[in-house]
């Protein structure tokens, strides 16, 4: 019976010490306030999160400034590829994720095209490769070679050539300088 007592007293102020913790933890000022007391949900407690006081989020334009339109179209005629582009319009956009490559860099490929392009372009493009490394023996070559011939044997599949296509290279300039170079090295529109 004693011990009964002694447990309860002890429980009883155990308790208290915690709802008095509580009380002083909750009524400290925010950047003072303990870590772990923001995930416990506590009566009568701001609602409000960080992201409430975040400033507005400003989105880049939708098409980058770096993307030359003139480049693309300076090769082919707008007529040729929009007959190239209006075989394929069904089945834009073309995802492959986690295209294995036979390299150690596997890929994703996506072909789309975006409102603000002009009508006759489409864009193909790979990520995965680094395309700062521009070397043709370079494990990023082989890897954007490997795939721009299985889009290529998908677009084929289409009746679709991509030779006669205005075909934009991502959104940077140093991708669509280095996605043209390895396109013209390995011969991949031939």
């Amino acid at each position: 019976m004693k011990n009964k007592k002694t447990l309860l007293i002890t429980s009883t102020l155990i308790l208290l010490a915690i709802i008095i913790f509580f009380t002083i933890q909750r009524n400290k000022t925010g950047e003072s306030k303990s870590f772990f007391l923001n995930t416990i949900p506590l009566l009568n407690q701001d609602n409000k999160t960080k992201s409430d006081d975040a400033k507005e989020v400003i989105y880049p334009p939708i098409n980058p400034a770096q993307t030359n339109y003139q480049k693309v179209a300076e090769k082919i005629t707008d007529q040729i590829s929009e007959i190239e582009k209006d075989k394929m319009v069904d089945d834009l956009p073309i995802y492959i994720d986690n295209f294995v490559t036979g390299t150690k860099i596997n890929t994703t490929i996506n072909v789309y095209s975006l409102v603000s392009d002009p009508p006759t372009s489409v864009r193909i493009e790979i990520y995965g490769p680094n395309y700062n490394n521009a070397g043709l023996l370079s494990e990023d070559a082989k890897a954007f070679k490997a795939s721009f011939e299985e889009i290529k044997k998908y677009l084929k599949s289409k009746k679709v050539n991509l030779s006669n296509l205005q075909i934009i290279y991502g959104n940077r300039q140093y991708i669509q300088d280095t996605a043209t170079l390895w396109v013209k090295e390995f011969k991949l529109l031939d």
